[in-house]
This record gives C-alpha cells, structure tokens and sequence, in this order.
C-alpha cells in the first residue's frame, strides 16, 4: 500500500457540489489528500475522516490563501 500524501491545510470550510445540487461540507480541514483518480481524503481539526469520491462539479474553499 501507498503512503498517504498529506498536504498540510489550513481551511474554515470546504464545499463540493455534485450534479443535482447535492452538496458536501467540511469545516476545520487540516489535511488533504488528492490521489490521480480524482478521489480526496479529507481530515478535520476534530479528527473526522473521509473519503470524496469523483464526480464533483466544482468545489469552494474557504481559506486564507491557496495551500497547492
């Protein structure tokens, strides 16, 4: 198995929108992982774990600045 390829983050919040206006939110994200397939892992302040799967249609960050 792979190592995981954290990056370091710094976001209040983290919204994906998926076709049908289905959207996803995660607050305090402190880690990501984008992997080739377009799948995320995503890691909160709070120690939540989750995977995103593709298919997103955009996605909106709210941060300080941009982190990669």
């Amino acid at each position: 198995m792979d190592a995981i390829k954290w990056v370091q983050v710094k976001e209040r919040t983290r919204v994906y929108c998926f076709p049908g206006g289905e959207m996803l939110t995660f607050e305090e994200v402190v880690r990501v992982e984008v992997r080739e397939s377009g799948k995320h892992r995503i890691e909160t302040a709070k120690g939540e774990k989750a995977f995103v799967n593709t298919g997103w249609l955009w996605m909106k960050i709210d941060a300080e600045e941009w982190t990669f």
